[in-house]
Parts: C-alpha cells; sequence; structure tokens
C-alpha cells in the first residue's frame, strides 16, 4: 500500500502467526475464520452472488499473537496505535557471524516441526526454536536492549522500524533486529523480526511510510544495483530496518526486549560474493539509533459472528 492509499473491501486480509508453508495450518478455530472470508470473497468474485462482502468495513482482521484474541479494523496502521521510540544505548558493538541459529526461519524455512497439528497429535509442544530467543541472543554477534517489567499490558500493534546508527569495518554490513516478550522465567518469546544488508540500505522517500514528527515508520529500500551503496569502512551511516508488523499483547509482569544481531539463518545466508565484504565485520552501535513501536489499546473484537471465531 501507498502512505495515503485507503483501505478498500475488495481487498481483505487476514493475518496470523501461521507460515505459508503450514500443512493443516492455522489450527480450527482459526481455520475456520480464515475460510469463512476466503469463501465469502471467492463467492461474490468469482460467483457474482450478492452476499454484502463489498459493504464491509473492517477489511483487515488480525489476531493478537499472544492472547488469541481476534480484532477488526478499517485502517492501517491501526487507529489509536502510537508510533513510541525506544532508545538504543549507543557503545554497544557487535560482530558479524553466519553461524547457524536456532530461529522461527529454521522452522518456516526447512519445515522442521511446522506443522503443529502434527505435533500435538504427536504429544510435542511447540517447535523449540519458535518459543526461545535466548540462542539468538549471546555476544559477539547480537546486543540486546530490555525495558523493566510492564505494570500493565501494552500491546504493539501494527509497523515496526529500526534506526540503526553504526560505524562498520568492512564494505558491508547485515542488520538482524527482533522483537520479543520476556516472561518472569526468562524465556524470551519472539514476535516479529526483519533484516537488511547494509549496502540497500538506500531509501525511496515517496514508497516510505513516516510518522507524523516525520520517524521512518515503514522504510522501503528499492534493493536495485542502482540503488546500492557500500559504506568506507570506519565511517558512521544510518540504517532503517524495516520489522516485519504485528499484533501482540505484552502482560504485566513481562518485559520486551530488542535484540539487534547480524544473522538469521536459513532465511538470510548471504551469497558468496555478500560474505566477502561481510567477513570479519565489527559493527559499533552509535548514540541516536533506535526502535519505533506503535503501541496501542488492546483493540476492536472482531465480533462478526460468521467471520470471527
Amino acid at each position: 500500500m501507498l502512505p495515503t492509499q485507503h483501505a478498500d473491501p475488495r481487498f481483505q486480509l487476514v493475518n496470523g502467526g501461521w507460515y505459508h508453508n503450514q500443512l493443516g495450518q492455522p489450527t480450527s478455530p482459526d481455520r475456520l475464520h480464515v475460510n469463512a472470508v476466503a469463501l465469502q470473497w471467492f463467492d461474490h468474485w468469482l460467483k457474482g452472488i450478492d452476499n454484502g462482502v463489498t459493504a464491509t468495513r473492517t477489511p483487515l482482521r488480525t489476531v493478537d499473537l499472544t492472547t488469541g484474541a481476534w480484532t477488526q479494523s478499517a485502517t492501517y496502521p491501526f487507529a489509536g496505535a502510537v508510533p513510541t521510540r525506544l532508545p538504543l544505548d549507543g557503545g554497544r558493538t557487535i560482530t558479524w557471524s553466519g553461524v547457524p541459529l536456532c530461529t522461527p526461519s529454521v522452522t518456516q524455512f526447512l519445515l522442521i516441526g511446522s506443522d503443529q497439528n502434527l505435533r500435538d497429535q504427536a504429544g510435542l509442544g511447540p517447535s523449540p526454536c519458535n518459543v526461545d530467543d535466548r540462542g539468538t541472543q549471546a555476544p559477539p554477534s547480537a546486543t540486546t536492549y530490555t525495558t523493566a517489567p510492564l505494570t500493565r499490558p501494552q500491546t504493539i500493534a501494527g509497523p515496526i522500524s529500526a534506526h540503526i546508527v553504526a560505524k562498520v569495518s568492512t564494505l558491508d554490513s547485515e542488520w538482524v533486529v527482533r522483537v520479543e516478550d520476556v516472561a518472569p522465567d526468562g524465556t524470551s518469546a519472539p514476535l516479529s523480526r526483519g533484516a537488511l544488508l547494509g549496502s540497500q540500505r538506500a531509501l525511496d522517500p515517496a514508497r516510505t511510510w513516516t510518522a507524523a514528527d516525520g520517524t521512518i515508520t515503514v522504510p522501503y529500500h528499492p534493493h536495485t544495483a542502482a540503488s546500492t551503496s557500500y559504506a568506507m569502512p570506519g565511517t558512521v551511516q544510518a540504517y532503517d530496518v524495516e520489522v516485519f508488523p504485528v499484533r501482540a499483547t505484552i502482560p504485566a509482569g513481562h518485559r520486551l526486549r530488542v535484540t539487534v544481531g547480524t544473522n538469521d539463518s536459513p532465511a538470510l545466508i548471504p551469497s558468496v560474493a555478500q560474505t566477502v565484504g561481510l567477513v570479519g565485520g565489527v559493527y559499533e552501535i552509535q548514540q541516536g539509533s533506535y526502535v519505533q513501536l506503535p503501541f496501542a489499546t488492546p483493540g476492536e473484537p472482531c465480533t462478526d459472528t460468521v467471520k470471527c471465531p
């Protein structure tokens, strides 16, 4: 969508925490919810049935990753979601690493235990790479920023972006930003992640979304040969990382964590040419870095008895 584009009932989105390659997912009752919306949409546009699908005022339906509650919306970014900066302290140093990690992308790309229906039938819990990010947070290839325990539930709803100011020692750099929900027992549950190759940091202003104060909320990188720009080692550059949008409520007593790292394999295994520019990279994070998160009220509940679980 363009920054000024309005939601249109011709386009309906049902968004939840599933992978496109998960056989049997989403699970019931979520599957009934998804199928009901899809069936109504196809009945109208393929069969010509006048079923009111074009009259809906809330074409965006999302599920909260932590509570499981469905909400419906007519706008995106979500109305009432306030972009809020979380500063990232300068003076942190991380190094590039290509060592494989146990992350949700392992499940998504390699299909290792991705079908939770089958895991349930086998008496297994969730895939371990999906429930705890602590294995991705160890230095020197990552650093973490963690809030104090929340005094009340806090909902993240919508696009997330990270603005990282850093000095790098190599021609290229790889930035991976993760957002996590840290439980009192220390478990660091992944909520979302995003990444950027430093040489693709150029922005298209016309397609980049910004908040009222000019802060970037959704950076748009052309990712073309013409937009490629390598950094001179030792120079300070700004890197705007798009983190996948999410709706998730962090309970009171939990903490919010942002992890800045340099690796998300197998999703982001660099090519041979890219690896040449990454090996040996040391990144010094500078003051002025931050993550912008959209904090919102829990949202309008999904009340349509046909389309809501």
